[in-house]
């Protein structure tokens, strides 16, 4: 998933996941539950270089109750201008 693909949707990473539809069985207003929560930042120097800050991204999982399907939600908790 590139990132910022769904920052259109202006979703909040909050404890359930606002959808109108599953996107993956369709379900109107599914109950998208949050599952995990981890952090991660760019190691590889392509990629890290790529972005104009160092980045900290806080993901977070979600698990659709009707179908068992995943969506993702990424969050920048934490960037500077430090190299």
């Amino acid at each position: 998933m590139p990132l910022g693909d769904g920052s259109g949707l202006y979703l909040k990473t909050t404890q359930n996941l606002d959808f109108q539809r599953c996107p993956h069985c369709s379900t109107a207003h599914p109950m998208f539950a949050r599952q995990a929560i981890f952090q991660t930042s760019p190691k590889k120097h392509a990629y890290a270089a790529a972005l104009p800050q160092f980045h900290v991204f806080q993901w977070h999982v979600y698990v659709c109750e009707s179908c068992g399907g995943l969506a993702g939600a990424a969050s920048v908790i934490h960037s500077n201008t430090a190299s």
